[in-house]
């Protein structure tokens, strides 16, 4: 089955909007269901910047440092 990629920059606006409205389970659910649409070369990096996001959002401060 072909997977539809997302462009990295809508990824993480969309990461990005849901941490800053709270919306964080739904954050957390999208991360989840989508990263395998990002580009193979970028998604580890991508990942590691939108969690770090959730996890200040989610005021764990000290996990999103040593992520």
């Amino acid at each position: 089955k072909e997977t539809q990629a997302i462009q990295p920059g809508l990824f993480i606006n969309i990461c990005g909007l849901a941490v800053n409205t709270q919306e964080l389970d739904w954050a957390k659910r999208f991360i989840k269901k989508y990263h395998n649409h990002l580009p193979p070369d970028q998604r580890q990096n991508i990942l590691f910047y939108v969690n770090g996001m959730l996890l200040n959002g989610m005021k764990e401060y000290k996990k999103s440092y040593y992520l």
